[in-house]
């Protein structure tokens, strides 16, 4: 499953991401503030923070969803996040 998060205005576009557990995801954080260092990072076990790119940029990471549950998408840098669903 291939998802973007578009960062603009110290913002997300989004603010719930939902896949099923067992999806292989292709995350893709695109920066869209000018000058601004963003990441985009899941709170899930094992998993950890993306990379950060100072925009206008793009960041990917893939990843398998193995565990069910609610957690959260943030950046570990600025007070933005939103919910990442993980269903059964």
């Amino acid at each position: 499953m291939a998802i973007t998060v578009n960062a603009n205005g110290n913002n997300f576009d989004r603010s719930t991401i939902r896949v099923r557990a067992g999806d292989q995801v292709a995350a893709t954080l695109q920066n869209n503030d000018s000058g601004v260092e963003h990441n985009l990072s899941f709170g899930l076990p094992g998993l950890g923070h993306g990379e950060t790119c100072r925009g206008p940029c793009s960041t990917s990471q893939t990843f398998t969803a193995r565990t069910a549950g609610p957690f959260f998408f943030f950046c570990t840098l600025h007070p933005i996040s939103g919910d990442f669903i993980v269903d059964p």
